[in-house]
C-alpha cells in the first residue's frame, strides 16, 4: 500500500483501533481511529501491543490508552505513521514532544531527523530553555546527539548556562560542579549575583527586598547554599563589590569565612596572585578575558587552535560582528604589580583601587577582582 492510499485511510477514520491520548497532561482525552494493519507495519510499539493482552477489546474496535501523550502531539505521530511526513515548521517545544513520543513508541528511525532539527532551527530556544530540555534528555539514553551538544556546552563554554532564561532550575549537583570549573568565563561577582538568584528562587523566599527578611529566610538561603558557597572565590571580588553586594548576606557566611573576607578586604597584606593570569585548567589554558567574556582566549595554542571567541557580554559595543571561534597570532599581557600600601584615613571603609597597573590607556578593562574571569 503507497503512502496515498494511507493517507486517504486516515483520512476517512474508519479503523479498527481506537486509541485514546492525553488524560495524563491536563487535557480533555481525544480519542483517534486507525487501522491495526498500519500500526503493526509502522510502528514496533504498536506491534507489540496489539499483538498481547495490551489493548481492550471493545464491541467493534480494539481500544489502547496513550494517556501521557498529547493530543496534538500523538495527531503529528499517527500522520507520520500514514505518510511518513513529519513536518519541520513545528515549535522546538512540539518537537521535543514528538521526540519523547516516538522514543516512547520505539520510532527509532526519526530520532536523529528530529534532534538535528532542534539542533538546527530551534537553537535559541534550546539556549532559553537549556535546564528544562537538559532534564528530559538525561532520561532517554536514545536522545546521543542531543547529550552530546548539551555535555559539550557544560564542558566548553559554563558561562552560557548562567545566562540561560532558566537558569534557577539548574540541579543543584550541576551547579556545585560548575562552581568548581576554573574554565567559567565570567566575573566572580556574576557569580555570586546567579548564586544569590538561584538559592533564593529555589529556596521559596518571597519577600523581593533583603531588608524585610527574617532569620527564617536567612536559614532557609544558607542551608540551599551549603554547599555552594565554599567555591566562590572571594578574592576574586573587588572591596567595593563586597561591601555593597556580599555583605548584606553576611548571615548565611560562616563566622570563620566572615573574619576571613573582613581581613582580606581591611588589610594590605593579600597580593593578588599573578598566576592567575594564564590558569590552566583540565580543558587547556585559559588566558586574558576581557569584560565578562566579551573576549575569551582559551585552548593549549592561541596561535594554532580555533578556540578563542567574542560574545557581547558588558562593552557596549561587541569587539567582532563574527561568533565563530578564532585564533590570535600575538597578544600583549599587562604588567601585574603588587598591591599599594593603604593611606590610612578618618573613613569607616577603607576604599582599594585596582592592584593592576595598565601600560596604556587604550587596553580593555577586565571584569572581577584583578579582572580576570575565572
Amino acid at each position: 500500500m503507497n503512502k496515498e492510499n494511507r493517507k486517504e485511510l486516515l483520512e476517512e477514520e474508519d479503523g479498527d483501533v481506537t486509541i485514546i491520548v492525553g488524560e495524563e497532561v491536563n487535557q480533555i482525552p481525544k480519542s483517534f481511529k486507525a487501522h491495526s494493519l498500519i500500526l503493526k507495519t509502522q510502528c514496533p510499539w504498536f506491534k507489540i501491543a496489539l499483538s498481547k493482552d495490551w489493548a481492550r477489546k471493545g464491541e467493534e474496535t480494539i481500544v489502547i490508552r496513550k494517556p501521557n501523550i498529547s493530543t496534538s502531539t500523538f495527531e503529528i505521530i499517527l500522520k507520520y505513521l500514514y505518510c511518513g511526513i513529519i513536518s519541520t515548521s513545528h515549535t522546538g517545544k512540539q518537537i521535543l514532544d514528538i521526540l519523547i513520543a516516538a522514543d516512547e513508541l520505539n520510532l527509532n528511525e526519526i530520532f536523529k531527523h528530529l534532534q538535528d532539527t532542534l539542533l538546527k532551527s530551534h537553537y535559541e530556544w534550546l539556549q532559553n530553555n537549556f535546564f528544562y530540555v537538559y532534564d528530559i534528555i538525561l532520561k532517554h539514553q536514545e536522545f546521543k546527539i542531543l547529550q552530546e551538544y548539551f555535555q559539550e556546552i557544560i564542558d566548553d563554554k559554563p558561562d552560557i548556562l548562567f545566562y540561560s532564561q532558566d537558569f534557577v532550575k539548574m540541579d543543584k549537583e550541576l551547579l556545585i560542579n560548575l562552581l568548581k570549573r576554573d574554565n567559567l568565563v565570567m566575573s566572580e561577582i556574576d557569580v555570586w549575583r546567579k548564586l544569590i538568584e538561584w538559592g533564593i528562587e529555589n529556596s521559596k523566599i518571597s519577600k523581593p527586598l533583603i531588608s524585610n527578611w527574617d532569620v527564617e529566610d536567612f536559614v532557609k538561603l544558607k542551608t540551599i547554599l551549603d554547599q555552594c558557597i565554599t567555591s566562590i572565590r572571594f578574592n576574586n571580588i573587588s572591596s567595593n563589590d563586597f561591601y555593597f553586594e556580599v555583605r548584606p548576606y553576611e548571615k548565611i557566611l560562616s563566622e570563620q569565612m566572615k573574619e576571613d573576607l573582613i581581613r582580606y578586604h581591611m588589610t594590605s597584606s593579600s597580593e593578588y596572585d599573578y598566576k592567575n593570569a594564564i590558569r590552566y585548567s583540565s580543558n587547556g589554558f585559559t588566558g586574558p578575558v576581557f569584560g565578562d567574556g566579551d573576549l575569551v582566549m582559551t585552548g593549549e595554542n592561541f596561535k594554532t587552535d580555533k578556540s578563542c571567541y567574542c560574545k557581547k557580554a558588558s562593552y557596549q559595543e561587541s569587539i567582532m560582528d563574527s561568533t565563530e571561534k578564532f585564533s590570535v597570532d600575538e597578544y600583549e599581557v599587562f604588567e601585574l604589580v603588587k598591591k599599594p600600601e593603604p593611606i590610612i584615613a578618618a573613613t569607616p571603609i577603607p576604599s582599594f583601587g585596582s592592584p593592576f597597573a595598565f601600560p596604556a590607556t587604550t587596553h580593555p578593562s577586565f571584569g572581577g577582582f584583578g579582572g580576570f574571569g575565572r
